[in-house]
């Protein structure tokens, strides 16, 4: 046996369902949009890509101070102004030690620096051949400095350059000028320190000495091998793209 539900009562109760309805999307759609308001979105919880790390890192640009040591050997001219008399070429050979100070500039891969040094030195030599025979002629390389531009290629932490620029030393307590050149290898040990070797050929010039009891002229070229470190410090500045358009 069915029963049927008169018509009359489902149109009163119509309003009723209608209401129910409504509250409850209201409900899901408030429940809805508070969870997407505390839940991040996708593109925000995207992490950006990192930059591939460059192979050329600008890490030489800047300022930078160091110690150095090495040795010293050449040969020394000692000549007669008369022009009577030669010694012919006094070896010499020594130790030298100083420090150093210098600042880089980094275009990509090329590194363009300027570096001064100043060293104590103790490069001696002697001879009695010639008109030295009754006086025993010496020379003595006291300090020994160089201001030099320098030109290296960076390759990690590898650096290979070239330089070259004035010298100055003190030569048997007189002083004497001329011009060095030479190549160096540079590395990094951390950021802010690195180890250099370098080679050195130095041509100090002739050099009158007046007797007693002869006036002599020297010519003074050496070379040098040296190692040294360095700490760089920390510098903010912008490394030109293309140089020299800074």
């Amino acid at each position: 046996m069915r029963f049927r539900q008169p018509l009359s009562d489902w149109a009163g109760a119509l309003p009723a369902l209608t209401a129910s309805v409504g509250v409850s999307l209201s409900l899901l759609v408030a429940t809805a949009w508070a969870a997407d308001i505390g839940q991040p979105s996708s593109e925000a919880t995207q992490v950006a890509p990192s930059s591939p790390t460059s192979l050329f890192a600008p890490a030489w640009a800047g300022l930078y101070l160091g110690v150095n040591g090495g040795v010293g050997w050449g040969a020394a001219g000692l000549t007669d102004n008369a022009g009577a008399f030669t010694s012919g070429n006094v070896a010499q050979a020594g130790a030298l030690a100083g420090g150093t100070i210098g600042f880089n500039w980094q275009v990509d891969t090329l590194v363009l620096g300027l570096e001064a040094d100043l060293d104590w030195a103790g490069v001696r030599g002697s001879t009695t051949g010639g008109f030295c025979a009754t006086i025993n002629c010496t020379t003595n390389l006291q300090w020994y400095g160089t201001v030099r531009p320098r030109v290296g290629f960076a390759w990690n932490n590898w650096m290979p350059y070239v330089t070259g620029g004035a010298a100055a030393g003190s030569l048997s307590n007189t002083i004497v000028g001329g011009w060095t050149a030479g190549i160096g290898l540079e590395t990094k040990i951390t950021p802010n320190w690195s180890a250099n070797i370098e080679y050195l050929y130095s041509d100090l010039g002739k050099s009158n000495f007046a007797g007693p009891p002869l006036s002599v002229a020297v010519t003074e070229r050496f070379s040098l091998l040296r190692a040294g470190i360095r700490y760089k410090f920390n510098w903010s500045g912008r490394i030109c793209p293309i140089w020299p358009f800074c």
